[in-house]
């Protein structure tokens, strides 16, 4: 077939020809328009150029044919493409003052059959995306929502080496652990002034409530990193990851912890008195029957050592959970500079002494925060029955040292 004339001006002329085809031509105008990517054009007739006027055709003056002629380089040299009867859509012009003038408005007739529905027409190319509208303003931040179930404690993960181990493979001349972690504190912080002293008084009174506990002291600031630390000493260590590749250790499995022994009753706590200055320490209460020691858990076979992975970053911190069983100590965190020591508020009562919880894994040593001042010494209380000591779990193998 021909080719199709894409995304080309055009030259187009309409004629309106009454009796027949190639008949009088009352009507005429031309388009200059250009074609889709499929060789398509949408014209509406009464909106070209024209000499003529379109709203003075007589449509029931018998019938009217349409004359399609066209131009593909543009121009006015038009060739007919081809002639059709207007069947009914130009007549509605007509129909509009029924020809004899206008008439009453007929009742509605009753809806005819759908018709058949007619091909699919070619797709037309898509408009360019449109701009990007402004973001609406922010919502107001939705109420707080209940704090969801603890979800169960993950499996114990490898030990890798500490902070201290991986130091010493970067620099051995560090000294001991204790000596190490000495050398990395942080300035100590101001000491707030001394408050006066008050003037002696009469007799000493009665033991006043405790007050109310104060607010925490700002966290201090966040400590070097021990992959900051080994670079100050070495800065050819490469990156975090290489450091951490070049270090990494295979862990040996952890051996299972021994059960608990059962734990002695406790002593009951005195009654708290008001405020005053302090009298003289009571007498301690009767210590409790020693419970008797559990027996010693099975040692556990030795894993196969995995290769630590890189640290990922730390997420918000989870609802507490309920207090699991002892794991095995993670890793030492470097410690944190010193922040400014916040204010001490006063010391609470003492609540009732709970049962004692089992013991949740270790997590990760966190760096060391500012000392706040040291409260007023209250009263002691009875002390309790000490509990029996639990059976100790065999010890894990030592993993080996990775390459320097």
């Amino acid at each position: 077939g021909n080719a199709i004339i894409a995304n080309q001006a055009v030259g187009i002329q309409l004629t309106i020809q009454q009796g027949s085809a190639g008949g009088t031509a009352i009507y005429t105008e031309t388009f200059a328009p250009t074609t889709n990517a499929y060789g398509l054009v949408n014209l509406e007739i009464g909106t070209g150029t024209t000499l003529d006027d379109f709203t003075t055709i007589d449509w029931s003056n018998g019938t009217y044919f349409i004359e399609t002629a066209i131009d593909a380089s543009g121009g006015s040299n038009y060739s007919v493409m081809g002639t059709s009867q207007l069947m009914s859509v130009p007549y509605a012009l007509y129909a509009k003052t029924s020809g004899n003038g206008v008439g009453p408005k007929g009742d509605t007739g009753v809806a005819g059959p759908q018709g058949i529905a007619g091909t699919d027409g070619i797709n037309g190319i898509d408009g360019s995306p449109g701009l990007d509208g402004q973001d609406g303003p922010v919502g107001p931040i939705g109420l707080q929502g209940d704090t969801g179930i603890a979800g169960p404690a993950g499996l114990q993960g490898a030990n890798g080496l500490s902070a201290y181990d991986l130091a010493y493979v970067a620099d051995t001349n560090i000294g001991t652990e204790l000596q190490w972690l000495a050398s990395l504190k942080g300035d100590t912080g101001v000491a707030g002034p001394v408050g006066p002293i008050g003037p002696s008084g009469g007799p000493v009174g009665p033991q006043g409530d405790t007050g109310i506990a104060g607010p925490v002291g700002l966290q201090g600031a966040n400590g070097l990193s021990a992959y900051d630390l080994a670079y100050v000493a070495d800065t050819n260590i490469g990156t975090s990851q290489q450091w951490l590749a070049s270090l990494a250790g295979l862990a040996g499995a952890n051996g299972v912890d021994g059960a608990d022994g059962i734990d002695g009753p406790a002593g009951a706590d005195g009654t708290p008195g008001q405020d005053g200055i302090n009298g003289q320490d009571g007498a301690p209460g009767i210590a409790g029957t020693p419970g008797q020691d559990g027996i010693n858990g099975t040692d556990g076979a030795d894993g196969t050592n995995g290769i630590d992975g890189t640290p990922g970053i730390a997420g918000n911190p989870g609802p507490a959970g309920v207090q699991g069983n002892d794991g095995a100590p993670g890793n030492d965190g470097a410690p944190g500079q010193d922040g400014a020591p916040g204010p001490t508020g006063p010391a609470g009562a003492d609540g009732a002494t709970g049962p004692a919880g089992a013991d949740g894994a270790t997590g990760p040593t966190g760096g060391v925060g500012p000392a706040g001042p040291t409260g007023g010494v209250g009263p002691a209380g009875p002390t309790g029955g000490v509990g029996p000591t639990g059976g100790v779990g065999p010890a894990g193998p030592t993993g080996g040292v990775g390459p320097a």
